[in-house]
């Protein structure tokens, strides 16, 4: 009976150390948002920090010969529409002259039928004039949005056919020759200047958290929460998950005690 008092005693002193793996702040995965042949894979990479420096490169090589195309269409464009804008501003300077003109003599009664008719028609066909060169000025506007749309688009597949993450490369997961579909996993990159523990808490544990004390290895510490859920994990049915960020160690994957009072 001694015994098993004195077990059920230290069940409950030591009920609060949790025995945790320091962990990066988090590894996510990069994925293929575009398919391609792998024309670069620095598998060599692995287990090294990068600043943004390109390690994987999907096959861009059309991309890059669509979107030269793309912009010479735009300068050609361009160019066009500044002189479809200054035809316009002639159309419509004709325009008003034989309007005027036709404004002028419409209610003289000196002036013929015939020769108001003549001046009519003159004013008409100049208006009709500006309405088609004004047509003709719209499409050509509408032709540059739908290659400006076009120039980003090829640019944001070029941008995501070069994969140049920041952090801790963790794996790699392609070679070069390659090929990859939308979708399938290219890299695991961890943040390293960061770092967290998973608790798995009790109810009584969880109140008050943030009223309490955090001991890291016996000694106190002032951490963040990063979340605490408000449901019992799946796997713990009686228990919350919570995650606590902790100082950046030297070596990732240490385990530590962690002790709230």
């Amino acid at each position: 009976m001694k015994r098993y008092l004195v077990l059920i005693f230290a069940t409950v002193l030591f009920a609060n150390v949790h025995t945790v793996q320091i962990e990066p702040y988090e590894i996510g995965t990069i994925k293929a948002a575009v398919g391609g042949l792998v024309l670069k894979s620095d598998i060599e990479k692995e287990g090294m920090l990068n600043e943004g420096e390109k390690i994987i490169q999907i096959d861009d090589r059309l991309d890059r010969k669509n979107l030269d195309l793309a912009k010479k269409r735009l300068q050609t464009l361009e160019r066009l529409i500044a002189l479809t804008k200054e035809d316009l501003q002639n159309a419509k300077a004709v325009m008003r002259i034989k309007k005027a003109n036709y404004d002028r003599i419409k209610d003289l009664a000196s002036k013929s039928i015939t020769e108001k008719d003549r001046r009519h028609t003159d004013y008409l066909l100049a208006k009709g004039s500006y309405l088609a060169v004004s047509q003709k000025l719209q499409n050509l506007l509408l032709q540059k949005l739908e290659i400006l749309s076009t120039i980003d688009s090829l640019q944001d597949t070029i941008e995501k056919k070069r994969i140049a993450p920041k952090g801790y490369i963790y794996t790699i997961y392609v070679k070069k020759g390659e090929y990859v579909a939308p979708g399938t996993p290219l890299v695991d990159v961890a943040r390293v200047d960061r770092a967290k523990v998973v608790l798995y808490l009790t109810s009584e544990e969880r109140k008050d958290i943030h009223k309490k004390e955090i001991y890291l290895d016996g000694k106190p510490i002032k951490a963040r929460w990063i979340k605490i859920l408000k449901i019992t994990d799946k796997s713990y049915p009686t228990q919350y998950r919570a995650e606590l960020e902790v100082d950046v160690p030297k070596i990732f994957g240490k385990f530590v005690k962690v002790e709230i009072k």
